[in-house]
């Protein structure tokens, strides 16, 4: 939670099409590293990534929701 917020604030002056790639992209690294490691460091490493991008990707994703449904 705190990474999410943190990352949210520090990345809010970016452009969100660019911050969404670099999210998914961050995320999909992460899983990656996490269904090859062998070592329990690599993976809580991995793991804090993917929850990281995680957090970001869902900051963002509430603004698109909202841009697509029109609320009378």
């Amino acid at each position: 939670m705190l990474t999410a917020i943190s990352f949210s604030v520090w990345t809010s002056h970016w452009p969100r099409r660019h911050l969404l790639i670099v999210a998914f992209g961050g995320f999909l690294i992460a899983n990656l590293v996490t269904a090859i490691s062998l070592d329990c460091t690599v993976t809580m490493i991995a793991r804090f990534i993917a929850g990281a991008a995680s957090g970001v990707t869902w900051s963002i994703l509430g603004g698109y929701a909202q841009r697509i449904t029109r609320a009378p």
